[in-house]
């Protein structure tokens, strides 16, 4: 039996992340077809206690209160940059960088999630490969991130390569062309049956 949830500003939370408001949707669409319920306006004011140490109920600021039985609360991670910061290197969400990932301190580079950046595991290995041709190779070399593949990992799983639309457009102008490729037509898809 699906349980009936009440999820409250995960597709905020999703968008801030990195995917555009097509996406958002037809991961509302899928988890509602799950039984979830959205509450995307609602601010939390308390998590309410069953005396026992466990969560019993969500109180919102409206003054409602809907029963749970289990919060999830993601708070999103930061760079530790102590050392960094003791080191005299400009720190904000992370340490500082140029476009070849070279610190204010131009002996010192930096990759991956301390720069604060795209915060993915294969984003530390293209930044490694453009210090090795920098220091190793000596070829000038500096990051794109324009063609970093990225995904969320939800039920169904949200990807994408590139600028989102809004930022096409930003970037661009109003002629562009979008390709939208449905699932059902990969081949994961097919392998896994979720063609429907």
């Amino acid at each position: 039996m699906i349980c009936k949830l009440n999820i409250q500003k995960v597709i905020q939370l999703v968008q801030n992340i990195q995917d555009t408001r097509f996406l958002l949707q037809l991961l509302q669409q899928a988890l509602e077809a799950r039984g979830i319920r959205f509450a995307l306006q609602h601010q939390t004011e308390q998590l309410i206690s069953d005396g026992n140490g466990r969560v019993c109920a969500v109180a919102f600021k409206h003054g409602t209160q809907i029963p749970a039985d289990l919060v999830v609360m993601a708070a999103g991670i930061r760079p530790a940059t102590d050392i960094a910061v003791e080191a005299g290197l400009a720190c904000d969400r992370g340490i500082l960088v140029n476009d070849t990932l070279q610190t204010f301190d131009p002996r010192i580079y930096a990759i991956g999630d301390v720069t604060g950046g795209y915060q993915f595991t294969h984003m530390a290995g293209y930044d490694a490969g453009i210090i090795i041709r920098n220091i190793l190779f000596r070829i000038p070399s500096s990051v794109d991130h324009r063609a970093v593949p990225r995904v969320t990992f939800t039920d169904p799983e949200m990807a994408h390569v590139g600028l989102r639309e809004d930022q096409a457009r930003e970037n661009h102008g109003q002629d562009l062309r979008i390709l939208r490729w449905p699932f059902s037509e990969n081949d994961r898809a097919q392998a896994e049956r979720h063609t429907g």
